[in-house]
């Protein structure tokens, strides 16, 4: 289970509103893994299927959800 930690003000603010960057990755042991998979602070995304597709992952095999 990944769980993200988003930004979804600064994407409204630059415009792109919907969309979110992403702040941290962590992973089942609540370890962060961002740097692991190369994932850039200022990319804009509209969902996290995307942001696991850029991670190199299948989102149809791995779960995944935003952090509260």
């Amino acid at each position: 289970m990944f769980k993200f930690n988003l930004d979804w003000e600064t994407s409204e603010r630059a415009g792109a509103g919907g969309m979110f960057q992403v702040i941290s990755i962590k992973d089942d042991d609540d370890n962060d893994v961002t740097d692991q998979y190369n994932i850039d602070a200022g990319m804009h995304y509209s969902s996290l299927r995307e942001v696991i597709i850029e991670m190199g992952l299948d989102p149809d095999k791995v779960d995944y959800e935003e952090e509260e």
